[in-house]
């Protein structure tokens, strides 16, 4: 072999040894949370960065390093719902509770606050729950009408919204409270983004139709059809004759959504996270999985952005500044890097 060939040779071997270099460079080191079992439930909350695991009735917080926190109740826990230092947990027969800890996780119960409850919804001011039969029971802070109720700037205790049935899903929005029901049809209750304009009871909104899922965080709205396509809009309009939205139906992060045929969302306080049926994961808003340059804050991803070094993952969680990607039993860490 002449001195040319071995020259190419070499040079071509540093050259993909190069690629390589920087392809395994560029995947994030993720921290990690290995399950023993499959679990029965996971939650996370947007006003929250940990992640409820149920398994076999019992409860376990993870926090970002990836830590366990076992919750030592009597109660058999279906379902989780954490914020900070109080999580709301449904038993396996429907009864809801309310834990309180500590610093160093001491825990108190609370006595049964509602039962046939199926899930619940809930941020730092109100809590959102819906029944196994589809009512719809609400409490807290009802500024500007936020949960349905004129009159009241403060609900003490559960209370079921008369003029709803039969309701699917529910997200706290910005002032205001989205209900999906099992029909399709969107109702929204509170007031407009600006503030300028309120409803004190929940009305439908006919521009929506055939809506199966629906999530969203203090930012954004996504209404996602029974053929799968998502709309991602902010605000809604009450000042003219039917209720509508205006202003950002953000077109661009619709279609870049869309595009890519995300098929469950899950937000944070201000970004959200998507999976497809691929498992690919991408996340848009906020860049709070990156650090902020030292010219400003983090940036804001206008279209969406994959998720590197993750393939055939099962979901995705949503949590205040950080989120967690299930794939079998692994659950990776992703948070600023």
């Amino acid at each position: 072999m002449n001195r040319k060939k071995v020259k190419i040779i070499i040079l071509c071997v540093i050259i993909i040894s190069l690629i390589v270099f920087l392809f395994v460079t560029n995947i994030p080191n993720y921290k990690t949370i290995v399950l023993d079992k499959e679990p029965d439930y996971i939650g996370s909350n947007d006003y929250s960065n940990e992640l409820a695991v149920v398994t076999d009735g019992e409860l376990v917080l993870y926090d970002e390093q990836g830590v366990a926190h076992a919750i030592d109740t009597d109660i058999r826990i279906a379902k989780a719902f954490p914020l900070e230092h109080i999580i709301w947990v449904i038993d396996v027969e429907n009864n809801l509770y309310q834990i309180t800890y500590g610093e160093n996780k001491e825990i108190e119960i609370s006595d049964v606050i509602l039962t046939d409850v199926e899930t619940v919804e809930c941020d730092n001011y109100q809590t959102v729950a819906i029944t196994t039969k589809g009512d719809l029971y609400v409490w807290g802070e009802n500024i500007s009408y936020s949960l349905g109720f004129p009159g009241q700037e403060h609900i003490d205790e559960p209370t079921k919204v008369d003029n709803l049935s039969n309701v699917k899903q529910c997200v706290l929005h910005n002032g205001s409270t989205v209900v999906l029901t099992n029909e399709g049809n969107v109702y929204v209750a509170g007031s407009n983004i600006k503030n300028t304009s309120f409803l004190n009871q929940y009305t439908k909104l006919n521009q929506l139709e055939d809506i199966e899922n629906l999530y969203g965080n203090g930012d954004f709205i996504y209404t996602q059809k029974t053929d799968g396509s998502i709309l991602m809009w902010r605000s809604i309009d009450f000042e003219t004759d039917e209720v509508v939205l205006i202003g950002q139906i953000m077109e661009e992060r619709t279609a870049s959504i869309n595009s890519k045929h995300i098929k469950r969302i899950s937000t944070g306080i201000y970004y959200a996270i998507g999976v497809n049926d691929e498992g690919e994961v991408y996340y848009w808003g906020l860049d709070v999985f990156t650090r902020p340059t030292d010219k400003g804050g983090h940036k804001n991803i206008r279209t969406i952005k994959e998720l590197p070094g993750l393939e055939s993952v099962d979901d995705v969680y949503g949590g205040c500044y950080i989120a967690y990607v299930k794939k079998g039993l692994t659950i990776y860490i992703i948070s600023e890097n």
